[in-house]
C-alpha cells in the first residue's frame, strides 16, 4: 500500500484488476498549490491541473447552494461519508475563508483535497459517476508513518462521496504514498544509471510549510528529516515584524513577497499598504523592503542553518529543488559552493512547455519525475506503452513550434518583399512622370517578383 522507498513494481495491495483502461493521477499536496498530473491509461493524454491548497469545512445545503459554472479547479467540494462537507481549493479560498492549514499535518487534510482532485479530474476527462484510480501521493517526510492509514482511509471514502455534478464512486486500484523529492530522484537515477548505486544524495525540498532533506544513500534512501522552515516562516516573520494590519494567511503577502524578488523591491511592497495618501503608500513600501530584506537574510540564515547541521557529511551530490529555494537561490547556493558538494537544480528535470499550462515551471518536477516513474513502472507490468504519450506531446508540439516559426518568418518575408515591389512600383510611376529613366528600377522589379513585374534588358 504505502511504499517508503524506492519500489520496483506498483502491484495493488487492494485489489487484483483486470486490464482496462484507467486513470492515472498523481498528487503533489503542496502547502501553496496543489499540482496533479493525470492520464486515462494507456492511451490517453497526460495532464496537468493545479489548485489553490485551501480547504474549508462547510455545510452541505452552503455547498449545493453554489452554482456550478466556470473550470471545475474554480468550483470544487466535496461531501465525505462520516467525515463531512469542504470547499476545496479556489471555493474555499474566496468563498468560505479556507485556509491552507500550514499549522496541520497534510495527512489530515489529504482526504478532502484528494477527492477533490479526483472530481476535478473527472470533470477534465468527462467521465461521469464512476471510474477507476491509479493513485500516488507525495508527502513530508515527517508523515510518512501515516501512509497505510490514509490509504486505508482513501480506499473507504472515495467509494462514494457527493460531489457538485452528483455522487461520485472511485475505485482505487492502487495507491502509493512517497516521500518528497522521491519523483526527483527517480528521475536522477535515471540520468546517473547504475552510478546512482554508489552516490550518496540529498534531496533538499524547500517548499512553502517545510524544507525536508530526502538521503539517498549508495541508491537506498533514508528515513529523511522535516523541518517548519518553509517560506510561511518568513511570512510569518515579516507580517509580525510589519504589523500595518497584514495577515500571514493573505496570499497577496507571499506574491508581493515573491514579485519583489531578492532585493525586496519596495515599489512591489507598497502594494501591501493600507494607507491613503500617497506619501503614506510609499513610506510604507520603504519600512516594507526594509523588514523583508531582514527577513529574508534571517530566514535564508535559518534554512542553511539546519541544512548544515542536516545533511549527512560524506554527501556526494544535493539536489535543491522547491519553489522556495529559487527565492534563497543564491544563499543556497553559495552555501553549497562552501561545502564543495555538487549542486544539482531540481535534478536536472525540464518540465515541457506542453505540461506546464499553470506556468509552474519547476515547481512541477518533483510530481512530473513521479509521473514518469509511475507509468513506466505500469507499462512494465502491464506490458502496455503509456509513458509513450508524452514523448508524443512533446514531439508535436515541438513540431508545431517548428512550423509556426518557420511560418512566421516566411510571412515576414513575404511583407518585405511586398513592401520592396510597392516603393519599386510606386518609384516606376513616379520616374515615368516625371518623364525618367526606369529601366534600372524595371530590372529590380524584375527580378524581385521573378519576372511577373517589371521587365529584363
Amino acid at each position: 500500500m504505502a511504499v517508503d522507498n524506492l519500489p520496483n513494481n506498483t502491484q495493488s495491495p487492494f485489489t487484483k484488476t483486470k486490464s482496462l483502461d484507467e486513470i492515472i493521477v498523481v498528487v503533489d499536496l503542496g502547502a501553496s498549490k496543489t499540482k496533479v498530473i493525470f492520464q486515462e491509461y494507456p492511451n490517453g493524454q497526460p495532464q496537468v491541473v493545479c489548485m489553490d491548497s485551501e480547504v474549508a469545512d462547510v455545510s452541505l445545503e452552503s455547498l449545493q447552494a453554489i452554482l456550478v459554472g466556470g473550470q471545475p479547479e474554480s468550483n470544487c467540494w466535496v461531501s465525505l461519508p462520516g467525515e463531512g462537507s469542504y470547499a476545496v481549493g479556489y471555493l474555499a479560498r474566496y468563498k468560505f475563508g479556507g485556509n491552507a492549514m500550514l499549522r496541520s499535518l497534510k495527512f489530515d487534510w489529504a482526504i478532502p483535497k484528494v477527492a477533490g482532485v479526483l472530481w476535478v479530474v473527472s470533470q477534465k476527462l468527462g467521465k461521469k459517476g464512476s471510474f477507476r484510480v491509479r493513485l500516488s501521493v507525495l508527502l513530508p517526510p515527517s508523515e510518512g508513518g501515516d501512509t497505510k492509514l490514509l490509504g486505508e482511509k482513501l480506499l473507504q471514502q472515495l467509494q462514494e462521496f457527493v460531489t457538485p455534478t452528483g455522487i461520485m464512486r472511485v475505485k482505487l486500484v492502487d495507491f502509493m504514498a512517497l516521500r518528497e523529492g522521491f519523483g526527483i530522484a527517480r528521475y536522477r537515477q535515471t540520468v546517473l544509471g547504475d552510478k546512482f548505486n554508489y552516490c550518496n544524495i540529498a534531496v533538499v525540498m524547500v517548499g512553502y510549510r517545510n524544507t525536508s532533506i530526502l538521503p539517498i544513500v549508495r541508491g537506498t534512501p533514508g528515513l529523511g528529516a522535516s523541518s517548519d522552515l518553509g517560506m510561511f516562516f518568513m511570512v510569518n516573520n515579516f507580517v509580525s515584524d510589519c504589523g500595518a494590519g497584514l495577515s500571514s494567511d493573505d496570499p497577496k503577502v507571499l506574491e508581493a513577497l515573491v514579485e519583489a524578488g531578492s532585493e525586496c523591491d519596495a515599489t512591489v511592497l507598497l502594494s501591501l499598504s493600507r494607507k491613503r495618501k500617497s506619501e503614506d503608500i510609499a513610506a510604507d513600501g520603504e519600512r516594507f523592503a526594509a523588514v523583508a530584506r531582514r527577513s529574508r537574510a534571517d530566514y535564508a540564515k535559518a534554512v542553511i542553518r539546519w541544512l548544515s547541521q542536516t545533511i549527512p557529511d560524506d554527501t556526494d551530490e544535493i539536489i535543491l529543488c522547491g519553489g522556495t529555494a529559487r527565492y534563497i537561490k543564491d544563499e543556497l547556493t553559495q552555501y553549497c559552493d562552501e561545502t564543495g558538494i555538487d549542486v544539482i537544480w531540481d535534478g536536472g528535470i525540464v518540465v515541457p512547455k506542453v505540461l506546464d499550462t499553470y506556468g509552474m515551471s519547476e515547481r512541477l518536477a518533483d510530481v512530473l519525475g513521479l509521473y514518469q516513474y509511475y507509468v513506466s513502472k505500469l507499462d512494465s507490468l502491464k506490458k502496455k506503452d503509456g509513458a509513450t504519450r508524452l514523448v508524443e506531446m512533446i514531439e508535436a508540439a515541438e513540431k508545431a513550434e517548428k512550423e509556426a516559426v518557420e511560418k512566421a518568418a516566411r510571412e515576414a518575408a513575404e511583407r518585405k518583399k511586398a513592401a520592396e515591389v510597392a516603393y519599386l512600383v510606386a518609384q516606376i510611376e513616379e520616374h515615368k512622370k516625371n518623364r525618367r529613366e526606369t529601366w534600372w528600377l524595371e530590372e529590380q522589379l524584375y527580378r524581385l517578383t521573378d519576372g511577373k513585374q517589371g521587365r529584363r534588358l
